[in-house]
C-alpha cells in the first residue's frame, strides 16, 4: 500500500526547518510528527525539483505538488529498475499515466496560460481570453473553416465533372 502524500503546509515547514534551523532529519520528523523516511524522500524530492529555501513567493500548493509529485503517476518503464514492482502478470502496470510533467513551476503557469488550449472556453488558451483577442482567433478559425469547405467542394465537383 502505497504512504499517503505530505500536506504541502508539511513540506515547507520541513523545507523551513532544514533551511532556516539547520535541523537534522530525525529532529525534523520529531518535530512535524512524521517518519524520518518520509523527511528524507521529501528533501529527495525537493532536490529532484531543484527547489531551495526561500520558495519563490509565486509557488502555489497547487504548482509546488506537481512539481514534488509529477513522477508519482509515471510509468513504470521510466521508473530506476530498483523502484519498479514485481510483475503481477498485469498489463496495466505498463501503461502511461504522466500526461505533462513540468520543469518548473514558471513554465508549468506559462504553459497553461499561453500553450494550452481549453475547451470550456472556445478552445483558447486562458491568455487569449483575458487580453481580448478570443474574437479575433475565432474570427479566423471560422473564415478558414469556411474557406477549406469552399476548396473541397471545389475539387469535389472537378473531380466528378
Amino acid at each position: 500500500m502505497p504512504a499517503e502524500r505530505v500536506s504541502m503546509r508539511r513540506i515547507r515547514e520541513i523545507l523551513r526547518l532544514k533551511y532556516e534551523g539547520g535541523a537534522t532529519e530525525r529532529a525534523i520528523a520529531r518535530s512535524i510528527g512524521v517518519a524520518r523516511s518520509t523527511v528524507a524522500l521529501t528533501l529527495e524530492r525537493i532536490a529532484a525539483a531543484q527547489l531551495g529555501w526561500p520558495l519563490p513567493p509565486a509557488l502555489s500548493d497547487a504548482v509546488l505538488e506537481a512539481m514534488l509529485y509529477a513522477s508519482a503517476g509515471r510509468s513504470v518503464l521510466h521508473q530506476p529498475l530498483h523502484r519498479r514492482p514485481k510483475n503481477s502478470g498485469s498489463f496495466s502496470i505498463t501503461k502511461f499515466s504522466a500526461r505533462r510533467p513540468s520543469a518548473d513551476a514558471y513554465g508549468f503557469v506559462d504553459d497553461y496560460n499561453h500553450r494550452r488550449y481549453h475547451e470550456s472556453i472556445g478552445n483558447l488558451t486562458p491568455a487569449d481570453a483575458y487580453f481580448g483577442r478570443g474574437h479575433i482567433i475565432l474570427a479566423e478559425r471560422e473564415r478558414i473553416k469556411r474557406q477549406t469547405i469552399a476548396d473541397r467542394r471545389l475539387q469535389h465537383q472537378l473531380h466528378a465533372a
